[in-house]
C-alpha cells in the first residue's frame, strides 16, 4: 500500500525518534559500563589507601661468609621497623666482584643456619642461587613485589654502600619503590639529605667485612 501525502511527515518523524531512542539507548549503556568502571577503579585505589600495607624488609649480600655485623644490622632492622617478612637474599654473584670464596649452597646454608636464629619473620630466599647468574636488586624487588602486592618494601645497606646506591642497576626502580634503610658503620660517615627515601638505623655498627673475616 503506498502511503499518503499526509501520512509521509508522520512516518519520517517515527523513524526519526526510534533512531534517537536507539542512540540515546546506546549512550545510556555506555555511560553505565562507564561508570561501573571508574567506580571500581576508584574503590580499587581507597581500598589500597585505607589497607595497612605490611612492612617488607630486603636484606642481599654475598654473606661470604656471615659476621657479626650482619648479624647486628639485621636484628636492629627488625627491630625499628617491625617487618611482618625479612628476606635475606644471598648473591649467586655480586655484581661488584668476579669471583666469591664460597659455594652459593653452602653459603645459603650458612645463612639459613645463623639468621634463621634471629626471629619467625625470616626467610632465606634462594631465588638468586637458583637463577645460577649475577641478579640485580631491582630484580629482587620486581620478585618480591608479585609475592607482596600491597607492601612497603625497605632494602638493608650499611652507610659503606650508600655512595654507590647511584650506580646499581636501574636505580631510578629502586628509588621510586623502595626505602633504603642504612646502617651507620664505623669510618663510613653518612651523609645527610640524601637524595632517595631512606631512614637511619639507631645505633653504630662495627666496620667488619667477609674478606677481613676470611684473612683472619
Amino acid at each position: 500500500d503506498q502511503c499518503s501525502t499526509t501520512e509521509l511527515p508522520r512516518l519520517l518523524t517515527d523513524k526519526k525518534v526510534r533512531s534517537w531512542k536507539t542512540i540515546e539507548h546506546n549512550y545510556y549503556i555506555i555511560f553505565l559500563i562507564s561508570a561501573s568502571i571508574y567506580s571500581q577503579k576508584l574503590y580499587n585505589s581507597i581500598m589500597k589507601a585505607t589497607t595497612k600495607q605490611d612492612n617488607v624488609l630486603i636484606f642481599g649480600g654475598s654473606f661470604d661468609p656471615v659476621h657479626s655485623a650482619h648479624i647486628a644490622l639485621l636484628k636492629q632492622a627488625i627491630k625499628q621497623i617491625k617487618p611482618k617478612y625479612s628476606y635475606v637474599i644471598p648473591t649467586y654473584l655480586s655484581p661488584f666482584k668476579k669471583s666469591h670464596s664460597i659455594d652459593p649452597k653452602h653459603r645459603i646454608k650458612m645463612a639459613k643456619l645463623v639468621f634463621n636464629k634471629i626471629s619467625k619473620t625470616i626467610i632465606v630466599d634462594d631465588i638468586e642461587i637458583k637463577n645460577n647468574k649475577k641478579t640485580y636488586a631491582y630484580q629482587n624487588l620486581k620478585y618480591l613485589q608479585k609475592k607482596h602486592t600491597n607492601a612497603k618494601f625497605f632494602l638493608l645497606v650499611g652507610s659503606d654502600c650508600v655512595d654507590t646506591l647511584p650506580k646499581w642497576k636501574n636505580f631510578a626502580y629502586l628509588k621510586q619503590n623502595i626505602i633504603f634503610l642504612i646502617g651507620k658503620r664505623e669510618g663510613f660517615k653518612l651523609k645527610k639529605n640524601l637524595p632517595f627515601n631512606y631512614e637511619v638505623l639507631k645505633g653504630n655498627f662495627p666496620k667488619i667485612s667477609s674478606t677481613g673475616v676470611r684473612e683472619n
